[in-house]
């Protein structure tokens, strides 16, 4: 009973990522499909999400929650994001703005890092997209990140948090 409300689940799932088709962006650069995904990492089983976004949070806002302090103890912030930076300025990858997704350039990237509201130390959240599948055979879930967004905190006067502004996305292949 419980494995036919898992394919249930799993028939629910699909059909509702189907009926939502973000239109194509004209900016949009050439990534792999899922086909080709699914392929070359042997994936078998059901696709989940085709496209399911959600936030992460990748600096704890409160110094005092500890629960958070634990969950992003082996987190490599600093690093990542300078990789992510350092890519864009080598010309390995391309960021691009979030609402519009015009590519930002090197230029622009470094305008945005001469402002005062940014700084790379403020990146508090990332947004991931990203392809979900479920192997019933072999009891796994396999995702495929197609783009990060980075976001950084926007503070009041008295330096309590806001939100965050997204900075930029990245897609991955």
């Amino acid at each position: 009973m419980l494995k036919h409300g898992i394919y249930y689940l799993i028939i629910i799932f699909v059909a509702m990522a189907a009926s939502c088709h973000p239109e194509k962006k004209k900016h949009e650069l050439p990534r792999q499909s899922l086909s080709e995904f699914i392929s070359s990492q042997n994936i078998s089983g059901f696709l989940i999400a085709d496209t399911i976004i959600y936030d992460v949070i990748i600096k704890n806002p409160n110094p005092y929650d500890k629960w958070a302090e634990k969950c992003l103890s082996n987190l490599k912030k600093e690093a990542f994001i300078d990789f992510l930076f350092e890519s864009i300025y080598k010309k390995q990858t391309t960021a691009h703005d979030l609402y519009t997704d015009k590519i930002i350039t090197p230029d622009e990237l470094k305008s945005l890092e001469r402002n005062k509201e940014f700084n790379r130390n403020k990146i508090g959240k990332i947004q991931f997209t990203e392809s979900w599948f479920y192997s019933d055979s072999l009891r796994s879930m396999s995702k495929k990140v197609i783009s990060v967004t980075l976001g950084y905190e926007i503070l009041d006067d008295k330096g309590e948090l806001i939100g965050h502004k997204p900075a930029f996305k990245i897609y991955l292949n």
